[in-house]
């Protein structure tokens, strides 16, 4: 009797010791699920933060061409950007993938745009215009008034200045020891009076469609950012005509494996389904895209940030 006493005290003190544990697991749970609420509520005001960036840079005001962006972040924010501006006659279009995805991909995405802005800025020339006026007073007299601002850069050196930049601000002073960090993209500038279509890229091609024939220009094979063998970026020109397409992506669609197939989606299918569909309007096109990407993945894991844009000459 005495020893099943002392059993049942044994399994009481176990019971009692299993139920303190278990508390404190719920307890740790607990103390998880709210860090964990904690971090997503940060990081989805953070995609609030980079949407209204995004979004400020495609409404730049002058904007005359029909263009379409399809933007699929792998986690919550994304590590690709676009970034569109116009200066005077000149509308500038870039399509960027950073260096990896979620939030380190998104603070280089932010830091990227920041320098595009200030290359930008450092590319303009503010033109003025002197204009003789009358006054019933005072007679003639002239006044200074803001004429059309001017681009006087190209992608090439645009894409060379953002990369000194980039160099500095993550202090890549050696390929060797230092974090390869870097931006890939292309960058295009259109010249809204002769339609000439001038590019430069970094790991990124240009794909434009002319005269029924789809094109695909190759990007230098270096990121905007530290390489072990540095040169100069090549600059393309393309005289389009209206109603020409010309495309930018990342290769989140590309190296993006099947569901069914188990397979990349790859350039080629890209390619092919760009070519069918160049009739459509720039939304179409990016609609389509998406579908195709979408069905291509099925339940797979998206691997990458997703980026195409259309722009419609």
């Amino acid at each position: 009797m005495k020893l099943i006493n002392e059993q049942k005290e044994e399994i009481a003190a176990q019971a009692d010791d299993l139920l303190t544990k278990n508390e404190e697991i719920q307890l740790q749970n607990s103390i998880i699920e709210s860090k964990n609420r904690h971090i997503t509520d940060s990081i989805n005001y953070a995609k609030k933060i980079q949407k209204a960036v995004f979004q400020i840079s495609e409404i730049d005001k002058g904007i005359e061409q029909d263009f379409a962006i399809f933007l699929k972040p792998k986690d919550i924010v994304s590590g690709d950007f676009y970034w569109i501006k116009k200066v005077g006659s000149k509308s500038i279009f870039v399509g960027a993938d950073c260096t990896g995805h979620g939030v380190p991909g998104a603070f280089m995405s932010l830091l990227g745009i920041s320098y595009l802005n200030q290359v930008l800025q450092q590319s303009i020339t503010r033109k003025r215009e002197v204009v003789q006026k009358e006054h019933a007073k005072v007679g003639i007299y002239y006044e200074y008034i803001e004429a059309e601002d001017e681009l006087n850069s190209n992608p090439a050196a645009i894409l060379e200045e953002l990369r000194n930049k980039i160099k500095n601000a993550l202090h890549q002073s050696d390929f060797e020891t230092t974090a390869k960090d870097g931006i890939d993209l292309s960058l295009c500038i259109l010249d809204t009076n002769t339609n000439e279509l001038q590019y430069a890229g970094a790991h990124r091609p240009l794909v434009y469609f002319s005269n029924e024939k789809l094109i695909t220009i190759k990007a230098d094979r270096m990121p905007v950012g530290v390489h072990l063998k540095e040169k100069s970026f090549t600059i393309h020109k393309v005289r389009l005509q209206k109603g020409d397409c010309f495309y930018m992506f990342s290769d989140g669609i590309i190296d993006q494996f099947g569901e069914d197939s188990g397979e990349k989606f790859k350039m080629k299918r890209l390619l092919d389904l760009i070519k069918k569909n160049t009739r459509l309007s720039p939304a179409g096109q990016v609609q389509l895209i998406e579908n195709e990407f979408d069905r291509w993945k099925g339940n797979h894991e998206q691997l990458d940030d997703v980026l195409f844009i259309v722009v419609k000459v």
